[in-house]
């Protein structure tokens, strides 16, 4: 008799708990006619992404290769990596504007080639960031540099590649921009700009990789160091897929089995296994780990960041600090607005000027980011572009 009434006692707590979690998770999952956003997300990959890329593959384009997974490999290369294969072309990403491609200039970066010619004798904007500023996933007209040049009519270098971070961010200062502006005969600009996630601690490897990789070229301009090309090219080579037989196999490899995981986007399984709270508390858990972890450090990775910007900088270029804002719909966190505060105080505290995004970007306006991913939008690029312009 005790055994059953215990266990009826234990379904009626586990059903009074249980149900009002429930309904909590199917609100949110249909969010008032809202698609959630993984769901777009996941369907966009399955669709058409990956036909698009294996389209590519097929046509000799090759993937880009972000120095932010190399850096999670157990075995890592000499030298820290700042853009993807140089000189090849290049399939990127997809949000509803078609699969983007591009061709790497020498660096392995997404410039037209000439434009590292002739920097020593012109001002120039060099600007650093993660996949925004790389141009995710627009053309390269939409791109924030290419709307920067326009409007400001000064050669402008895109020092960015998709996965990037603050450690990234720190290497690229210490290797290409020290070494080009110890050197620079005309003034240049400096733009650092952070994303959200940024302050999240990743890719600690060669973090402490300081040493230039480039060279004088013949035309007053610059051009990596043989022994960095050696590096990155043979690194990837003897590590990823460059075969196109071998690309479009892993490619189909990865679609079939995320197809056999579609069935935990359905709205049955995401409402009973209660996805949209478990969800928060992971964001919830993963907030308070990289707040401790910046605790227990006196600098920051980002705080670094700005801190070699000003030292790179001293007096030789006009440093600028900015950031973009996430989006409330694609990338929701309630605690960024603490993540910029700390980006503004540094900035001002070392006398660099900070352009916050936000005061031109509304996070609740879906119209400013991508139609399938949490990129900008092609509006939402020129609208942060133009406005950097404004305040330089």
């Amino acid at each position: 008799m005790n055994l059953k009434k215990n266990l009826i006692d234990l379904f009626l707590i586990c059903f009074s708990t249980y149900t009002p979690l429930l309904l909590y998770s199917a609100l949110v999952n249909f969010n008032f006619g809202k698609t959630p956003h993984d769901i777009v997300e996941f369907k966009r990959r399955i669709e058409d992404d990956y036909d698009l890329q294996i389209q590519a593959a097929n046509k000799g384009y090759k993937p880009v290769f972000f120095p932010g997974t190399i850096l999670k490999n157990s075995l890592l290369p000499e030298i820290y990596p700042i853009g993807t294969l140089p000189y090849t072309p290049s399939y990127y990403c997809n949000e509803g504007y078609g699969l983007i491609k591009f061709s790497s200039d020498r660096f392995g970066l997404r410039n037209l080639d000439h434009k590292w010619d002739n920097i020593k004798k012109q001002s120039n904007i060099f600007v650093i960031g993660d996949s925004f500023v790389h141009g995710a996933c627009v053309d390269d007209n939409s791109t924030i540099t290419s709307h920067i040049e326009r409007n400001l009519k000064g050669n402008t270098i895109n020092l960015a590649t998709g996965s990037n971070g603050p450690n990234e961010y720190t290497a690229i200062l210490n290797s290409i921009i020290k070494p080009i502006i110890n050197d620079a005969i005309q003034d240049n600009r400096v733009i650092v700009i952070f994303y959200d996630n940024d302050n999240e601690i990743k890719n600690k490897a060669l973090i402490k990789s300081n040493k230039s990789i480039v060279k004088k070229s013949n035309k007053n301009g610059y051009e990596p160091t043989k022994t960095y090309i050696n590096s990155i090219s043979n690194y990837i080579k003897n590590n990823y897929a460059l075969d196109k037989k071998e690309i479009i196999l892993n490619l189909e490899r990865e679609q079939n089995i995320l197809r056999k995981k579609m069935f935990k986007f359905s709205y049955p399984y995401r409402i009973f296994t209660l996805v949209p709270i478990r969800d928060r508390f992971y964001k919830l858990f993963k907030t308070i780990s990289i707040s401790g972890n910046n605790q227990d450090k006196s600098i920051t990775p980002s705080q670094n960041t700005i801190l070699t910007l000003a030292k790179v900088c001293q007096n030789k270029c006009k440093p600028i600090v900015s950031y973009i804002p996430n989006s409330n719909y694609w990338r929701n966190n309630p605690f960024s607005k603490e993540y910029k505060k700390q980006l503004k105080e540094i900035s001002n505290e070392m006398g660099i000027d900070f352009i916050d995004g936000e005061n031109i970007l509304d996070k609740n306006d879906q119209s400013n980011y991508a139609p399938k991913g949490p990129h900008l939008s092609k509006k939402g690029y020129k609208k942060f572009a133009d406005y950097i312009s404004d305040n330089l």
